[in-house]
């Protein structure tokens, strides 16, 4: 085709090339590059089995864990762990950062099992370990301020608590505890607040404990355990609902 001037079309024209040789083929590709390990939040980076290094996700995974199904015990000895959630290494890696438990227990009120006020000495306990240290037994040494009461007229035999486990070390955190004491029917699992009770004003809110030797935060698992106990080892205490959820530092 030739082209004898500007306005006689040849640009609206479509010119077919030749097509050349087919090429050869490629080498194959990798048979992996990527490895995501949803366990421990981690994505692997290399070839095949050959994987060279590791970048830690898990701040993309701030809840660790939940449960709404109440664990009740009787005993008047601390025995099942109502929870018992693995803390993988490297969870907490730098200063700062907190592991935070958060949970509500209820136990038998006397008005809801016998109509009248017992004796002052039915009690419900709970203590909180970390890597087998413990954080907090109410029924130890000089506690007796945070331990619930089935007796409602002189203590609170419900309560929501949240703590926070800040690491301060390689093998040590702080717990902070805010601490919400009332009264509740386990039953209906309901916790309410009455002011009318005489231990309302001399219940703790808020605690800084000492710092817990936990074990090496970087290696290894540690477990975050909770347990409750019923001192008349007839009456029911539960645990209602927890959760353990982390914070990271923002870098």
């Amino acid at each position: 085709m030739s082209c004898t001037g500007c306005n006689d079309g040849c640009f609206d024209e479509s010119v077919q090339l030749a097509q050349g040789p087919t090429g050869p083929q490629g080498a194959a590709a990798a048979a992996e590059l990527l490895k995501v390990t949803t366990a421990s939040d981690t994505v692997e980076i290399g070839t095949g089995a050959g994987f060279s290094a590791s970048v830690e996700v898990g701040y993309l995974r701030t809840l660790l864990e939940t449960d709404v199904t109440e664990r009740a015990q009787t005993g008047n000895a601390y025995s099942a762990f109502h929870v018992n959630k693995a803390i993988a290494a490297n969870t907490l890696v730098n200063n700062g950062e907190i592991l935070r438990l958060n949970f509500s227990i209820i136990g038998d009120q006397s008005r809801e099992t016998t109509g009248t006020s017992p004796s002052t000495g039915d009690f419900y306990d709970y203590k909180i370990i970390f890597g087998g240290a413990t954080v907090l037994d109410t029924s130890a040494g000089g506690n007796a301020i945070y331990r619930l009461s089935k007796d409602t007229v002189y203590g609170y035999n419900a309560c929501t608590v949240s703590v926070d486990l800040v690491k301060t070390s390689g093998t040590q955190v702080t717990p902070v505890i805010k601490f919400d004491y009332n009264s509740g029917i386990r039953i209906s699992r309901l916790v309410y607040d009455d002011p009318t009770f005489v231990g309302k004003f001399d219940r703790p809110e808020f605690v800084v404990l000492s710092p817990v030797t936990c074990g090496d935060l970087s290696s290894g698992t540690l477990n975050l355990q909770l347990q409750t106990k019923s001192t008349n080892g007839t009456s029911n205490v539960g645990v209602q609902y927890h959760e353990v959820i982390k914070f990271i530092r923002e870098a």
